[in-house]
């Protein structure tokens, strides 16, 4: 049993640095540790970290550069927090987007990681989210990821990468089968204005030496085929 009001302490003193540091990091969990030559095992993984409930298998090489593997599941993760393993903070004192130089990664990882919910920063998340993320010098990445948004099939890939003082940031996203009805505007008695279904395509890019640069460069592409739609609140009286 780890059980820990803020171990935020110990991280900085061993050399580690996420997302966020300075908040504090509650830390309650239950694992078995095995300590051999080449790595520490941790296994049978449970319990919560910053109020989240934690699950899985992890493996954290001895080598010099402190490689982690294994499967990790969370109840909620932020797509913003994980960018910010390599961006640093993306926002500032005052709330507005860094203009912060891109920092140097403290370590490297390469996990199969879930969610039940994965938020992109769209007022609805990813359900059921599952993919591979790895992160590395200069690059954080969720690869081969699938779930559910929108009541249909999605799948896709994020990543961001850095180097002599650029950052690049690369995304492509698509869904089968989306209920339109879930992400249109409401009417005054909150029914969709539209419904349907529909398959979306999207792909963005976009790079900067900071999150502002990157933010204000964003540029992609994208196509939504429907089939039937239909249009709620419509005054064709009005015309």
């Amino acid at each position: 049993l780890l059980d820990s009001e803020d171990i935020e302490p110990f991280l900085i003193v061993t050399g580690y640095s996420l997302p966020n540091m300075g908040s504090g990091l509650p830390l309650s969990v239950t694992a078995t540790l095995d300590v051999k030559p080449d790595a520490f095992v941790v296994s049978s993984l449970a319990g919560k970290a910053l109020e989240e409930n934690v699950a899985g298998s992890l493996t954290l090489g001895r080598e010099a550069q402190r490689r982690l593997t294994g499967d990790l599941s969370v109840k909620t993760l932020d797509a913003a927090w994980l960018a910010e393993l390599v961006s640093g903070p993306m926002r500032d004192a005052n709330g507005a987007l860094s203009a912060q130089a891109i920092p140097a990664p403290a370590f490297i990882a390469d996990l199969k990681l879930s969610a039940a919910a994965l938020w992109l920063g769209y007022a609805a998340p990813i359900e059921d989210f599952a993919g591979q993320f790895r992160y590395g010098p200069g690059t954080v990445a969720l690869e081969d990821g699938t779930g559910q948004f929108a009541g249909g099939a999605a799948s896709g890939a994020l990543s961001l990468t850095a180097g002599d003082g650029q950052a690049f940031l690369r995304g492509s996203f698509k869904v089968k089968g989306a209920d339109v009805g879930k992400l249109s505007w409401r009417t005054g008695d909150d029914k969709p204005m539209l419904s349907g279904n529909a398959d979306v395509t999207m792909a963005i890019e976009s790079s900067g030496a900071s999150m502002l640069q990157i933010a204000s460069q964003l540029s992609g592409s994208g196509s939504i085929k429907m089939g039937a739609l239909q249009l709620n609140g419509f005054n064709g009286g009005a015309l």
